[in-house]
């Protein structure tokens, strides 16, 4: 007896029209997913995604390294970004609740030809995003063992081969039933906590001990924002990103009014609450105990733990380190479950081949997986190990960042074109589908409009502030870098746009054959 309906495994993975009961304006995966996916996720589960997805304690302590005005950054990128991003989230989540999130969602705010474009477009922008946030949870573990030691690692190809085998680990992990794998998700999110706590409690008692703050929160001056730090608002708003994450797989929560609201609720309310604090007291501690002494160390993210090392002792900052580790691996595990299945839902849908629908065992897209990590792994052995070799450099490991940064720029720059849709979608909503909007509403219309109108504000200046401004300035002049992350992210775009058209001429191929037998 198959486990689920034919067309899920073997040479069809696309389901027949009599597994599909929908409406004109719906996808086929809306209603197919819930039958094959397991609804397993529970509220807490998204909760422990959301942690896992928006939280990196590397960018934290890196935030730190702009003075105190990065504080100030922190404030405004959480009221006037994260808080819209939330609250739009919440609205679009409660409307579609469906695999794919904001692919979905933005086809059925605009529907028809212009829609099913649009929403394969931002699907695929989001997808492209996702791929590097999995190389960052791997580059943030092996920047971290470089901190342990600095000749471990040291190399930009040593890395890049360390990089490659987290992510091979996590492609692993992956490929076991959802249950088994969101337990250890959860289990790293607590981790992250944990660790968070550490480092927090590591300062207080620091400054307790009667250690002098090495950064004066008193001057006002200190905190206001001027051009000569604009650099940092990019780089902080990014912190911030991510928001519909955990609602890739929104089909996958039981089919329960309360539990579904609850979910929300949790993860979007008090989850946001719990990464603005994160985000806001680990830079704080590590601007009262390490001030700018922060700029003097060989691997500034590694500053966290030093700092619990030195207060709390070595066997408590080797907890630490383990939880910091366990995050690095199921970061990555949780962005390749979640970017699956945009790719495993156009699959299903006919906008991409069908092979990329096709479940394992344990009702596991692995073929969408394996096409995640297959290109996470072209973008770290490109940067870390072919361009350091083929381009001759006195220094590789400093031409190395370069282009790592310069690529990070770059996929901000996509992930805040989709997360700029987030707004168009609520914007779409309120002049296409108001009645359902006020019916279904999570706040009143007034605010969540406001909260669009600054949330693509926010979005159009990060678009801005990341193409201006250069992140390493001792490196790349403005100039040079708005040259470089301008034509990098013009030319991601234009290869996504062909591998769209590609994909969509290979699917239609596969729809005519199928006609023809």
């Amino acid at each position: 007896m198959a486990l689920f309906p034919p067309g899920t495994q073997g040479m069809d993975p696309r389901p027949p029209e009599k597994y599909i009961e929908r409406g004109a304006s719906e996808l086929r995966s809306e209603t197919y997913i819930p039958q094959v996916l397991p609804a397993v996720l529970r509220p807490r589960d998204l909760l422990g995604n959301f942690i896992v997805a928006l939280f990196l304690l590397p960018n934290a302590i890196l935030t730190a390294t702009g003075g105190t005005v990065s504080l100030s950054y922190i404030l405004l990128g959480a009221a006037f970004f994260f808080l819209p991003c939330a609250i739009a989230t919440a609205q679009l989540g409660k409307l579609y609740p469906h695999d794919g999130s904001l692919y979905v969602w933005t086809y059925r705010v605009f529907g028809g030809a212009f829609g099913s474009f649009l929403s394969f477009f931002v699907g695929l922008c989001y997808w492209l995003s996702a791929v590097f946030a999995t190389v960052t949870a791997a580059n943030a573990a092996v920047t971290i063992v470089n901190g342990m030691n600095n000749s471990w690692l040291a190399q930009p190809w040593q890395q890049g081969l360390a990089m490659v085998f987290l992510l091979l680990v996590a492609s692993f992990i992956c490929r076991f039933r959802l249950r088994v794998v969101q337990n250890l998700i959860n289990i790293s999110a607590c981790a992250t906590l944990l660790t968070v706590f550490l480092v927090v409690l590591a300062g207080i008692l620091w400054l307790a001990q009667g250690h002098t703050p090495q950064t004066n929160l008193a001057s006002g001056q200190d905190w206001l924002i001027t051009p000569a730090s604009f650099s940092l608002f990019g780089i902080i708003v990014l912190n911030f990103i991510g928001t519909s994450g955990p609602l890739n797989m929104a089909a996958e929560i039981p089919r329960n009014e309360p539990m579904r609201r609850k979910a929300l609720r949790l993860h979007l309310g008090w989850g946001s609450m719990l990464i603005f604090a994160c985000y806001f007291l680990v830079p704080l501690m590590a601007l009262l105990v390490r001030g700018q002494s922060l700029l003097q160390d060989t691997v500034i993210t590694f500053a966290g733990f030093g700092l619990v090392d030195m207060v709390l002792g070595k066997s408590v900052g080797d907890i630490a380190l383990i939880g910091f580790g366990f995050f690095c691996v199921f970061a990555s595990v949780f962005y390749m479950l979640a970017s699956s299945r945009i790719l495993f839902a156009a699959a299903v849908d006919g906008r991409i081949p069908g092979f990329l629908a096709r479940l394992n065992r344990n009702r596991v897209p692995m073929n969408a997986i394996r096409m995640h990590v297959g290109s996470a792994i072209f973008v770290v052995l490109g940067v870390f190990d072919v361009f350091p070799f083929i381009v001759n450099v006195a220094n590789s490991a400093v031409f190395t960042a370069q282009v790592y940064t310069v690529i990070s720029a770059a996929l901000t720059l996509i992930w805040t074109i989709a997360t700029l849709f987030y707004f168009v979608n609520i914007i779409g909503l309120f002049v296409r589908h108001r009645s359902l909007l006020t019916a279904h509403r999570v706040v009143p219309v007034p605010i969540l409009m406001l909260c669009s109108l600054l949330g693509f504000l926010m979005c159009v200046l990060t678009i801005v502030a990341c193409l201006v401004y250069s992140w390493i300035p001792s490196l790349l002049s403005n100039t040079s870098w708005s040259l470089y992350v301008g034509f990098l992210t013009a030319i991601s775009l234009l290869i996504a746009g062909v591998i769209s058209i590609v994909a969509s001429g290979q699917a239609d191929w596969e729809s005519l054959l199928k006609r023809e037998e």
